[in-house]
This record gives structure tokens, C-alpha cells and sequence, in this order.
């Protein structure tokens, strides 16, 4: 039985999430990368299970697909020890205060799919994950 812990990022594709996921893989932990159109990180999953020797697990995920969420987590390999959610759109302020359609995408997108997401993993869990945003990255660039 596998004993290293595991890391899930959500949104595996953006430039913060892999650099969390190096700075986790180096340190030994076994990654679970979920994002939309997962396959383009097939070539970054092999480099990292090459370079620091951990496994590296892809998951198909549509933050914005909530029925989707309990069957996810049934494919989970194991539920992690911690989780990371970096997903999000960023948009212009100023076009999302003239467009109440765009601020309900970005709302949907980066609270509430996030929110019934990790929601749906702690009441799958003994305990509840540790659930950092993206102001993990910046403690991890401090290190």
C-alpha cells in the first residue's frame, strides 16, 4: 500500500497549478491534476512521474459540470490529503459591470463550481481536505 500523500489541483493546466504541482513533486507527493481537456498535460504527467518518481494521476473535470462532481470522486484513485483549487476566469471589471451575463460566468466559474466541488469531496471524507486557494502560491514563492 501506497503511504505518500497526494495532492489534488483543480485546474491543472494554469501557470500557478503547475508550479504548485512541481513544488509538491519534489517534495514527494503523489499528484492528482484534474482540468478540461485533460490529455494536453500527458507529456507535463510523464515528466514529472520521471523526474521526482511519484505518480501522477489525470482526471477529466469540468468545474462548471455539477452533476459530474460524485462520479469524479469515484474515480479518484484514493481521496487526497490536500487540494488546491485553481480554477478561474479573470475579466475586465469594468465589461462585467455593463454585462450581467459575464459576472455570473465569472462567478459560477470561480465560486460557486469551486464551492459545490470541494463541498462534494468533503462529505466523501473522514476529514475534510485542506482546501488552499491561490494564496498558497504565494507562500509557496516566499520559500
Amino acid at each position: 500500500m501506497d503511504n505518500k500523500q497526494t495532492l489534488l489541483i483543480v485546474g491543472a493546466k494554469s501557470d500557478i497549478a503547475i508550479s504548485v504541482a512541481n513544488f509538491f513533486a519534489s517534495r514527494g507527493y503523489d499528484l492528482q491534476l484534474a482540468a478540461r481537456n485533460i490529455y494536453e498535460l500527458d507529456d507535463y504527467k510523464e515528466s514529472l512521474e520521471s523526474q521526482y518518481q511519484i505518480n501522477v494521476n489525470l482526471y477529466e473535470l469540468d468545474i462548471l459540470n455539477y452533476e459530474s462532481f460524485p462520479r469524479f470522486i469515484s474515480l479518484l484513485n484514493k481521496l487526497p490529503d490536500i487540494a488546491l483549487c485553481a480554477v478561474g476566469i479573470l475579466s475586465d471589471q469594468l465589461e462585467c459591470e455593463k454585462k450581467p451575463l459575464l459576472s455570473s460566468i465569472v462567478i459560477e466559474t470561480n465560486y460557486i463550481g469551486p464551492s459545490l466541488f470541494f463541498a462534494e469531496i468533503a462529505t466523501n471524507s473522514i476529514f475534510l481536505p485542506v482546501f488552499f486557494s491561490i494564496s498558497l502560491f504565494l507562500i509557496l514563492s516566499s520559500l
